[in-house]
C-alpha cells in the first residue's frame, strides 16, 4: 500500500537532503499517479505519437534525477514540477518531429474545448506552450496555476498550498487565465 502524503513528503525531504536512494525508494509510490498524468497528456497527442505514456514518465524520471539539490516541499510540489516536466518533454519532441518535417503546418489548439472539458484533448502542444508562455508574459500566476490545474491534476486546494496563494486567489487566477487564453485563442483563429 502507498504511503499517505506525509510518507511521500518524507521520502521528497530525504531526497533533498542527498540520502542516498531516497529517490529509489520514492518512485514506485509516486510511479501511479505519474502514469495517470502523463495518460492525460497524451490524450491530447496525435494518434500513432512515438512517445507512450511510459516512456514520459521514464523521461520525467531521468529529468528528476539529473537535479542536483531538488526542493520539494510537499507532494503538490513535487506533482507540479513533474507536470510541467512532461508539458517540455512533449514540447521538445514536437519541436523535434516539426524541425524533421521542415516546418510542418500546425493544427490550431482548442483552448476553449480544453477549457471547458478540462482536458486536452486535441492539443497541438506547441500551440499550447506559446498560449502558456504569453499568459505567463502577463500573468504568471494565472499561466502556473493553469497548468497546475489542468495539467498537474492538482485541485485549488493543493495549488493554494503549493503557491501560498489562498484558494479564492487562486481560482481568480484561474479565472482570469482561462480569459486570456479564450481570448488569445481567439486571435489565432
Amino acid at each position: 500500500m502507498p504511503p499517505g502524503e506525509d510518507a511521500i513528503t518524507g521520502l521528497l525531504w530525504a531526497w533533498n537532503a542527498g540520502e542516498p536512494g531516497a529517490f529509489d525508494k520514492l518512485a514506485p509510490f509516486v510511479y501511479t499517479e505519474l502514469r495517470k498524468l502523463a495518460e492525460s497528456y497524451m490524450r491530447g497527442e496525435r494518434p500513432g505519437h512515438t512517445l507512450q505514456p511510459t516512456a514520459l514518465v521514464h523521461e520525467v524520471y531521468l529529468r528528476l534525477i539529473k537535479q542536483r539539490m531538488p526542493k520539494f516541499e510537499n507532494r503538490a510540489h513535487f506533482y507540479g514540477l513533474s507536470a510541467q516536466l512532461m508539458r517540455q518533454v512533449l514540447v521538445d519532441s514536437a519541436r523535434s518531429r516539426a524541425a524533421a518535417k521542415r516546418a510542418g503546418a500546425m493544427q490550431p489548439v482548442d483552448l476553449d474545448g480544453m477549457m471547458a472539458t478540462g482536458t486536452a484533448q486535441d492539443l497541438d502542444v506547441l500551440e499550447l506552450d506559446s498560449a502558456l508562455g504569453k499568459l505567463a508574459l502577463e500573468n504568471e500566476h494565472g499561466a502556473r496555476a493553469i497548468e497546475l490545474h489542468y495539467f498537474g491534476g492538482l485541485s485549488v486546494a493543493e495549488i493554494s498550498g503549493f503557491t501560498g496563494r489562498s484558494e479564492r486567489t487562486v481560482a481568480r487566477d484561474l479565472a482570469s487565465a482561462r480569459i486570456f487564453l479564450a481570448r488569445v485563442h481567439g486571435s489565432t483563429k
